[in-house]
């Protein structure tokens, strides 16, 4: 996984390379949800810093009862392996030790990623489909659907934002009974953050995630980017 953290603290240019292009586009998602960035500095001046960082997961099979275990122990194991010739400041192992983190504060809470848990939530549309790959796909794709059908993307420029690409960091959590709740955003201005919180509201209910058969809450993260244009004509 590889990307750059711009001049104005955008990420861009992201590039990941996979086993296929379905991991490789989920990766790309994610990365694209990073928040904005305090711009790096050499010598005073602000420059382009690139960023390299390893996706590591086992993939288990279908009888994956422990697959988010498993997961945090390839992680611990990973970390273990680099620190007996390195050091707590190595930046794998800092990357590492965050998504120990994310797994153990999840599975205290009875929360689990949408990118991991065993039974992703499933949206109406979604729910004649009986294959679980393709019930991700489909949500998936029916979450970004709504997204652009609803967005208000002219609010950018009426609210006189500079002619650049617009992000905004929106998290959620599906709940355990396929609500839509915790809803957060992050945008450039609080008007773009309650217009991407107003959409999000509107999705529907979804049939609700489950991990070993049990019904999770599912936190969800998602980016909205669209391109400002003027507002004034010629």
């Amino acid at each position: 996984m590889q990307f750059k953290i711009g001049k104005d603290g955008i990420i861009k240019d992201i590039k990941a390379r996979g086993p296929s292009v379905e991991l490789e586009a989920e990766a790309k998602r994610v990365v694209a949800t990073l928040p904005k960035f305090i711009p790096g500095k050499q010598k005073g001046e602000v420059v382009v810093v690139p960023f390299s960082i390893p996706i590591v997961f086992e993939v288990k099979g279908d009888g994956n009862k422990k697959q988010v275990t498993k997961s945090y122990d390839e992680l611990v194991a990973q970390r273990d392996r680099i620190l007996k010739n390195s050091n707590e400041n190595n930046a794998l192992v800092t990357e590492l030790n965050h998504q120990i983190e994310i797994l153990e504060v999840n599975k205290k809470e009875g929360k689990i990623p949408f990118s991991i848990v065993e039974e992703v939530p499933v949206h109406q549309d979604c729910k004649g489909i009986s294959n679980k790959s393709d019930q991700k796909k489909c949500t998936i794709s029916a979450i970004n659907k709504h997204v652009a059908r609803s967005f208000n993307t002219d609010l950018a420029s009426s609210l006189g934002l500079p002619e650049e690409q617009i992000r905004i960091h929106v998290q959620f959590t599906i709940d355990k009974q396929g609500d839509i709740t915790k809803i957060k955003a992050r945008a450039p201005h609080p008007k773009l953050e309650e217009e991407a919180i107003r959409i999000i509201k509107l999705l529907p209910q979804f049939a609700p995630g489950k991990e070993d058969g049990i019904v999770v809450d599912v936190p969800y993260s998602l980016p909205i980017v669209f391109q400002v244009h003027s507002s004034k004509k010629d």
